[in-house]
């Protein structure tokens, strides 16, 4: 590793210790390497890949949002509970997001 790519940026402006989260679990290390890099230095064939996992994982949650037992789960998490703030993909809900995950 180059000392380019193991250099680390300050944080960028609006994202301080305050927003991340508590130290020393995985979410707050990824939270940190995230905000401490910038796009530049990670290379092309990472961000190619990152962005067809994404664009994967948005197709994928779109299409199996009108399954039947996608339909089912849906309508057993409306009716237990509603008005959330996470949004249920392929639906006009809102749910918690611990529910708007599943």
């Amino acid at each position: 590793m180059t000392s380019a790519e193991s250099r680390v940026v300050p944080c960028p402006s609006g994202v301080g210790p305050s927003l991340l989260p508590a130290e020393g679990g995985p979410t707050s290390l990824l939270a940190r390497f995230v905000a401490e890099h910038k796009c530049e230095q990670i290379p092309e064939p990472v961000l190619h890949a990152a962005r067809r996992a994404l664009v994967d994982h948005i197709g994928v949650a779109v299409a199996g949002s009108s399954d039947e037992a996608a339909r089912r789960a849906q309508q057993a998490i409306t009716a237990s509970e509603s008005g959330g703030g996470a949004t249920v993909v392929g639906a006009h809900k809102r749910v918690s997001p611990p529910f708007a995950a599943f």
